[in-house]
């Protein structure tokens, strides 16, 4: 199958965005990450899914610890500026940031310890145990469909279905 018909047929699941930060060699490292679910809550468990040439996959080791940032619907110049496209003059987290820190202003955060990397094809599937998490806003979350970021849109009471 040609890998640019089958990205724009997984294109067609909307997912939310997420930055995960790491630490390689002393120096604080973040990247955009959509290929991120939970996998159990006991014990508490995540997953996401790094290319194989990403900074996080080289020189990851088991117990090491990442943090993963949910992304606010404000947020999309730090989806970019970690995806690639550095576009901000500061990092968007304190000067004296632990060494995975959370993204400031994202909806929630989940640090984790590196559980298990798992190669398959041109990606890793990463397990992570989760250690702490918090929501730190009730913003709309960074959507990403369709290689757009689209909004939500407010249901009315009559479109709920219950």
């Amino acid at each position: 199958m040609d890998k640019q018909e089958l990205r724009h047929i997984f294109g067609k699941f909307a997912t939310g965005v997420t930055v995960v930060t790491f630490n390689r060699g002393g120096q604080t490292l973040g990247m955009t990450v959509n290929s991120f679910t939970s996998v159990s809550l006991e014990p508490p468990m995540v997953l996401f899914c790094p290319a194989l040439t990403c900074r996080f996959a080289q020189g990851a080791e088991l117990g090491s610890s990442f943090t993963i940032s949910i992304l606010s619907s404000e947020q999309k110049d730090v989806c970019l500026h970690f995806a690639g496209r550095p576009n901000l003059e500061t990092t968007p987290w304190p000067e004296d940031a632990e060494e995975s820190p959370a993204v400031e202003g994202s909806n929630a955060y989940i640090k984790c310890v590196l559980e298990a990397l798992h190669e398959h094809g041109d990606h890793y599937v990463a397990v992570g145990r989760v250690i702490s998490a918090q929501i730190t806003s009730d913003k709309e979350p960074l959507m990403f469909y369709a290689g757009t970021y689209p909004q939500l849109q407010k249901q009315t009471d009559e479109s709920v279905v219950s």
